[in-house]
């Protein structure tokens, strides 16, 4: 009878686990997607912005100006020659020299004028291959327009999701991610098949663990019903047994809330409660009924410390608990919250995979992910969204002077302004280097420019002037329009922000808008 009881709450035990468990599975292969994809785009900018200061140094060249100049197509091949990856056009037409590479390359291009009257432009490719990465339990490919251009399976058709989901390539079904980098796209796969595999390894051990858990309360039951203090030498050893199982499957669940109801769940099927209430460290879970007309059991949930966690109440059936239940449920509960603490030092882990260590910011990885969701949301809703990027003016002299602890403490007070001047709704970022984001969910370009233009005049406040050693900021502003997405936002940001640097820095640009 006690089995038939047991077995309807276990059976949901092992499906909720069983959902929780493939849920955590993918969870921790997509953060290591967003890594992949984080890592490939910040190489790919760097890439880019070295092919931009290459054309940005020719194009400032009085060699290349005067050959413009002249139209001196000799004397420009010459340049290109010494200048691989480079080509320079006349304008109208005029002519050109150099080639660039187009199969999985991003250009840079770079105007040259003297005074209203255009001499040429210089263009210089950066290739994205290094990018492209085959490795034994993961891939990395460049693709343009949904073909793979850079990687292996060259030349096959791949999808290009902007969340991570799942995307078939040569009849091999994959984990996906991708991110943008002009007109080309850094997409992460990691193959299903071992993360299926590990799933169904662990769901093969908790189907072991439910029956397990059930011999567990057929042996209490049965040494109850034939009056035996003690269980016999086997009896305790198939106990162990069972509850190793119990454990091994705790171990394999990584989500907090789901293991939270298992660890009550299965808590209450082995003592034959008629429902539980479970704290720990300040989230809860509850199950059946709430009180009963005989005394609750109590156990107190402590950490490896013996610091006490939380507190499990069990519920008594009207006959009241055996005698044997509560040694039952303390081992349980050992090996429940030894899973608890686990889930929780992940939880911390993927916490940190998305904070900035040094600022305590939110990091590229954990920006772009709130930058695909509000975008999302900004465009379901109508609101306005914008995004204001910073660059701090002569941080390169400050680290390379005054050495790199000095640099970090600078780092450190300009987020500090920033987290001060910010909503709670904003989300700033440290997203490399001296560069800073700040998205601002249901604001308008004028509100995001009048933040921008605070944080500036917060840099020049005297009594920040000490920490951040005579450095000023440059920002660049911009906002999302119905027909982008969130790498064209940033790509405006960031044409704001390089026009503010040129400009002379230590001022605010944007669409439209003239530095300030």
């Amino acid at each position: 009878m006690l089995f038939l009881v047991a077995l309807p709450p276990l059976l949901l035990v092992t499906w909720g686990l069983g959902r929780a468990l493939l849920a955590s599975e993918i969870s921790r292969v997509d953060v290591r997607l967003a890594g992949m994809v984080d890592e490939s785009t910040v190489a790919g900018e760097r890439r880019a912005e070295a092919a931009r200061a290459r054309a940005t140094a020719l194009a400032r060249s009085p060699v290349v100006q005067g050959a413009l100049r002249r139209r001196d197509l000799r004397a420009l091949r010459r340049i290109v020659d010494v200048h691989a990856g480079t080509a320079i056009m006349l304008p109208d037409g005029g002519g050109r020299v150099g080639r660039l590479r187009r199969d999985a390359s991003v250009v840079r291009r770079v105007e040259i004028a003297s005074g209203p009257t255009k001499l040429g432009t210089v263009a210089t490719a950066a290739s994205l291959r290094p990018l492209a990465m085959t490795g034994a339990d993961a891939l990395l490919v460049v693709a343009r327009g949904g073909t793979i251009v850079a990687g292996a399976h060259l030349g096959e058709r791949i999808a290009e999701p902007r969340t991570a989901t799942d995307v078939v390539l040569a009849g091999v079904r994959y984990r996906g991610l991708a991110a943008r980098l002009g007109s080309f796209a850094a997409v992460a796969l990691i193959p299903r098949g071992p993360v299926d595999a590990a799933v169904r390894r662990a769901e093969e051990r908790m189907v072991a663990a439910v029956l397990a858990t059930l011999a567990v309360v057929s042996l209490i039951a049965a040494s109850l019903l034939r009056g035996r203090r003690r269980k016999a030498p086997a009896d305790e050893r198939s106990a162990e047994e069972g509850l190793a199982l119990v454990e091994g499957a705790f171990s394999a669940v990584h989500n907090p809330d789901a293991m939270l109801s298992v660890v009550l769940e299965t808590a209450v099927a082995v003592s034959g409660a008629t429902g539980g209430h479970l704290v720990w460290r300040g989230e809860s879970a509850s199950i059946g009924a709430t009180a009963g007309s005989e005394p609750s059991l109590e156990f107190a949930l402590r950490d490896a410390g013996g610091g006490r966690t939380g507190q499990l109440t069990l519920v008594a059936p009207a006959r009241g608990f055996d005698g044997n239940v509560a040694a039952a449920v303390s081992e349980v509960l050992e090996r429940g919250v030894a899973a608890l603490e686990g889930v929780r030092r992940h939880r911390t882990i993927q916490r940190q995979a998305l904070t900035d260590e040094l600022t305590e910011l939110a990091n590229r990885r954990g920006f772009r992910e709130v930058l695909r969701a509000e975008v999302e949301h900004s465009k379901r809703s109508g609101a306005p969204l914008s995004l204001v990027l910073a660059d701090l003016d002569g941080f390169k002299w400050v680290n390379d002077e005054l050495g790199h602890q000095v640099g970090d403490q600078v780092l450190q007070a300009f987020a500090g302004i920033v987290a001060e001047r910010t909503r709670g709704a904003d989300i700033a970022a440290r997203l490399g280097g001296d560069e800073f984001a700040v998205l601002l969910p249901d604001t308008p370009l004028a509100g995001a420019v009048a933040l921008a233009e605070n944080l500036r005049a917060a840099v020049h406040e005297d009594t920040l002037r000490r920490r951040l050693r005579l450095v000023t900021a440059s920002f660049g502003v911009g906002e999302l329009r119905f027909d982008e997405d969130g790498d064209d936002l940033l790509r405006e940001a960031d044409d704001a922000l390089y026009y503010a640097k040129r400009s002379g820095r230590d001022r605010v640009a944007s669409a439209g808008r003239q530095p300030g």
